[in-house]
């Protein structure tokens, strides 16, 4: 599991999820995968590992407490809540409930804005933001200032530039 999982997890490209119905144990934890998680009205997320006397697996303990911190992640976990899509975005596993019949119409509606924007760039940006908490202060302040040294070399950067300056909407690459 481990080398799909941190394939898809390292993937350097915005991760668009959409929850529809139950995601519980694996499923869910394939869910945290998401860089922008959408759910459906009808979306229940549990952990439910401890249901079966086994550990929470498929990144859940890697990605939980990145989204919602350490004690909200123990409480969900240890507790074995169910959220609603509401109460997934109220504690910040999901960025937005939607009907269920507009799910797929609004992930792909993320997904393209993604494409359509500086997609190398945000896959930098990915990439810093999950080593910020193994990271010092200094040693993130280097990243950042490393990659904006390479984002500024960039084509995303010309493109955006050119928008910037001409009043338009970037035509960044693809």
């Amino acid at each position: 599991t481990a080398q799909w999982l941190t394939a898809l997890i390292r993937f350097r490209k915005p991760v668009v999820v959409g929850v529809n119905g139950y995601a519980i144990g694996g499923g869910f934890g394939l869910s945290l995968v998401g860089d922008t998680i959408v759910a459906a009205e009808s979306a229940q997320m549990m952990a439910g590992f401890f249901r079966l006397g086994v550990i929470p697996d498929i990144g859940v303990m890697y990605n939980l407490p990145r989204l919602i911190g350490l004690a909200r992640a123990r409480s969900f976990i240890f507790e074995n809540k169910t959220w609603s899509g509401k109460e997934a975005v109220e504690n910040g596993v999901a960025s937005a409930v939607v009907p269920d019949d507009r799910l797929d119409e609004e992930c792909l509606k993320r997904a393209h804005a993604f494409a359509d924007g500086p997609v190398e760039t945000m896959g930098l940006a990915k990439w810093l933001m999950g080593r910020t908490f193994e990271s010092s202060v200094d040693d993130m302040m280097a990243f950042e200032n490393l990659g904006q040294s390479l984002a500024f070399t960039s084509q995303a950067f010309q493109a955006g530039l050119d928008g910037l300056m001409n009043k338009k909407k970037p035509d960044f690459p693809a």
